[in-house]
C-alpha cells in the first residue's frame, strides 16, 4: 500500500476529537512508526506515515467518518502545519522543495477553510442551555394563531431550516391546540441548507397554540440533529405583533436505543430525557425582565407553554403557577394563576390578582418584573410576552415589542413522543 511520511503540527485541544476550531480538519491515519512531541503547550508535533488518502472534515462531518477506504481507525486534530514527504518515503526525509502536486496539497489544505471547514467562530456546545439564540434537534415555537375569517388581522407565519450543508432532516412536528391539549402532528423533510415557510392559516386554521418539532430518522426515530432553527411572525387581533425565533433544546448525547433504553418494547414510543445528558433540561423558573404599565396603554400578554408530558395522548396542562411581581424598587407581590396546556394572560387587575392590585404596583410612567414556576413537583416551561401600545408610533416614551422569556433555572423532565417513519 502507497504511503506518505508525514510530519504534522496540531492545535492542542483538551479532546482530539474538540470541534469548534476553524481550521481544516485531517484524518490520519498512522502506521506502525509514530511519535509523538510536545514543542508548546498549544501545539503537538506528530511523526508518523499516512496512508495517499487524506480527508478534509469539518466539524460537523467529523462524526460521520470514522475510516478512510483501507477502513483503518484515525484521529482527527486541527491542522496548523503539515509536511509531507515524498511518496514511499519511509526514513521520514522531509522534502525541502515539495513537488508541485504536493505544494498543490498543501494550498488546499490551508485554503479550504472558507469551502469545507466549520463557519468562523466557536460553535455552540452541544450542553448549552435551552436558548432561542442557537440551532438544535427540538424547536419550540411559542405561539401560533389564525383567524379564519379575519386572516389580514390574525395569522402566523412558520418558518422552518435546517443548517446543516451535508444532511438531510425529518421533523416531526406536534401542533398543540391551547383550548384542547391535543396534537396534530405532520412531517416536514428538508434537504442541506434548505428553508420553508407556511402560514398557521393553511397548516391549522382556526386554531391558536404552540408547536413542538422533533428531528427525527428515516424511522422516525428522534436523532441528534442540533441544526434546527426556526421562528414565527405573529399577528394579533388584539394588536400584538411579535418575531419570536423558536427556542432550541440541543440533544447531547441523545436518546438511548438499546434495550431497555428510550424506545418502548413494541417500537411506538421513545422517551425523550430533558436531563442534561441526553438532550438539554427544561426551564423551570421563567421571567419577564420589564413590565410597562397598563396606564400608559399597554396591553402586555405573557403566554406560558408546558413542554414536557405525553404526546400520544394530549400535552401536559401547565396547572398551577406561582409567582412574584416586582415594582420598580425591588418590592415583591405573589400570585397565583392555572391554566391548561398553553396559559395566555392579558396583564391585569383582573387577571394577576396582588395586594396592592397590579395598576398600584406598576402605576403610570413605571415598570416592573415578573418570576413565575409551576407549584409543586414543577415542569419544563417556555414562554414569550408581547406588548401592544397604539401610541407607539406616536410618543417617544411609548413603545411596543415581543421576546420569549428568559430562564432563570432548569429541570429534568421527560417528553414522550410516537415512533413512526416519516411519510416524506
Amino acid at each position: 500500500m502507497k504511503t506518505l511520511a508525514a510530519e504534522a503540527e496540531f492545535v492542542k485541544t483538551a479532546s482530539p476529537l474538540l470541534t469548534g476550531v476553524a481550521f481544516p480538519f485531517i484524518a490520519i491515519f498512522p502506521q506502525s512508526r509514530l511519535s509523538f512531541s510536545q514543542p508548546s503547550v498549544r501545539s503537538l508535533l506528530w511523526r508518523g506515515e499516512i496512508i495517499s488518502h487524506i480527508y478534509l472534515l469539518t466539524h460537523r462531518q467529523q462524526h460521520q467518518k470514522a475510516a478512510c477506504d483501507s477502513g483503518q481507525k484515525g484521529f482527527l486534530l486541527p491542522v496548523s502545519r503539515l509536511l509531507i514527504s515524498q511518496q514511499g518515503d519511509k526514513e521520514m526525509r522531509s522534502s525541502p522543495r515539495p513537488t508541485g502536486w504536493l505544494l498543490a496539497l498543501a494550498l488546499l489544505l490551508f485554503s479550504a477553510g472558507s469551502v469545507l471547514a466549520a463557519d468562523p467562530g466557536t460553535p455552540v456546545a452541544d450542553w448549552s442551555s435551552t436558548s432561542d439564540q442557537k440551532a438544535g434537534s427540538i424547536l419550540i415555537y411559542n405561539l401560533y394563531s389564525s383567524n379564519p375569517t379575519r386572516i389580514g388581522v390574525e395569522n402566523t407565519r412558520l418558518s422552518l431550516t435546517n443548517t446543516s450543508a451535508t444532511s438531510r432532516a425529518w421533523v416531526h412536528l406536534f401542533l398543540i391546540d391551547s383550548a384542547s391539549c391535543a396534537p396534530a402532528d405532520t412531517f416536514v423533510c428538508l434537504t442541506p441548507n434548505q428553508t420553508v415557510s407556511f402560514l398557521a392559516s393553511d397548516l391549522d386554521p382556526g386554531v391558536t397554540g404552540f408547536i413542538i418539532a422533533v428531528a427525527v430518522d428515516a424511522a422516525g426515530v428522534p436523532l441528534k440533529f442540533n441544526f434546527l432553527i426556526g421562528e414565527a411572525q405573529i399577528k394579533l387581533a388584539s394588536g400584538q405583533v411579535a418575531n419570536l425565533p423558536a427556542e432550541a433544546l440541543s440533544a447531547i448525547s441523545g436518546i438511548d436505543p438499546g434495550p431497555g433504553g428510550d424506545i418502548s418494547p413494541d417500537g411506538t414510543l421513545v422517551a425523550i430525557r430533558l436531563d442534561g445528558l441526553a438532550y438539554n433540561q427544561a426551564p423551570r423558573v421563567l421571567a419577564v425582565s420589564t413590565i410597562p404599565s397598563a396606564a400608559d396603554g399597554n396591553t402586555t400578554l405573557i403566554v406560558i407553554n408546558r413542554i414536557d408530558g405525553d404526546l400520544t395522548v394530549g400535552a401536559a396542562p401547565v396547572g398551577d403557577i406561582f409567582g412574584l411581581l416586582f415594582d420598580d424598587v425591588g418590592r415583591s407581590f405573589s400570585f397565583t394563576f392555572s391554566g391548561g396546556c398553553q396559559v395566555r394572560l392579558l396583564l391585569s387587575d383582573n387577571t394577576l390578582r396582588t395586594t396592592p392590585r397590579f395598576s398600584r404596583v406598576i402605576p403610570g410612567g413605571r415598570t416592573g418584573w415578573m418570576k413565575f414556576w409551576i407549584a409543586g413537583d414543577g415542569g419544563g416551561i417556555v414562554g414569550a410576552v408581547l406588548n401592544a401600545n397604539p401610541q407607539a408610533p406616536l410618543m417617544p416614551s411609548s413603545f411596543a415589542g415581543s421576546h420569549n422569556l428568559h430562564k432563570l433555572t432548569l429541570h429534568t423532565e421527560i417528553l414522550f413522543i410516537p415512533v413512526f417513519p416519516p411519510s416524506c
